[in-house]
């Protein structure tokens, strides 16, 4: 920028960037066990805005995943209320709005390696040619190539996590939601991983939420939010 001249701002484009992919107000799920209601998840107010990187730790039990299932639109809360302006309304299994890695196992097993990484998106409309040459570029991304063809049951928990995450990788997501993406890998694969899920975010200028256990993925995230007990008591940035 040359002297004397003026840095002007787009209120759109500023509006955009500070608008929250999703909001809960005072949101809280509520599960019955056996007659007994069981807290997953206490009043909270929290926000995830574009580019945001979140570590949420805190012990097992503490509500991390039913938190990231309410963000995903994958639960609804007891009470509060959730939304997703960032988004233009909730999820709903649309393409290139919001991907998830669940801690458990979750391909089809009858379907390969690829066909399990192009189904959300031939079921969300996407074309057959464009959703195998997206799943071909996640696998190639994860570094998986020789699992291209394996069914579920052939490969290790291990692989099936990053199947799972080379699946999030080809919708090209807005948000990221990952729970314990790292929990069934080694370490150096561990670290590539991550490596990966934040250099996708980045590209694809995604915020990206991570439930670890693992401080030293919680360390490369700048945001750190803690749960115990169903309540997120600290948001603190690194």
């Amino acid at each position: 920028m040359s002297a004397g001249q003026i840095r002007t701002h787009d209120p759109i484009l500023d509006s955009i960037a500070t608008t929250p992919l999703v909001s809960a107000d005072a949101v809280s799920r509520t599960f019955t066990r056996g007659g007994i209601a069981v807290a997953a998840v206490r009043p909270t107010t929290c926000t995830v805005t574009p580019g945001m990187r979140v570590a949420l730790t805190g012990p097992s039990g503490s509500g991390k995943s039913t938190l990231l299932h309410l963000f995903a639109g994958l639960d609804t809360p007891t009470a509060g209320s959730l939304s997703w302006p960032g988004l233009d309304g909730p999820p709903q299994g649309r393409p290139g709005v919001v991907g998830t890695v669940f801690q458990g196992p979750s391909l089809v097993p009858a379907l390969d390696v690829v066909e399990n990484i192009a189904l959300p998106l031939l079921l969300a409309g996407v074309g057959e040619v464009d959703s195998a040459e997206r799943a071909d570029a996640a696998i190639r991304r994860l570094e998986i190539g020789e699992l291209a063809r394996r069914l579920p049951e052939e490969i290790s928990g291990g692989q099936a996590q990053r199947v799972a995450i080379a699946r999030v990788l080809a919708s090209r997501p807005r948000l990221i939601l990952a729970d314990e993406p790292t929990g069934q890998l080694d370490h150096l694969t561990g670290e590539r991983v991550m490596t990966v899920l934040l250099e996708t975010a980045d590209e694809l200028g995604a915020a990206l939420v991570v439930s670890t256990h693992d401080e030293q993925v919680a360390r490369r995230l700048p945001h750190h939010w803690r749960m115990d007990d169903g309540r997120l008591l600290v948001e603190e940035t690194s």
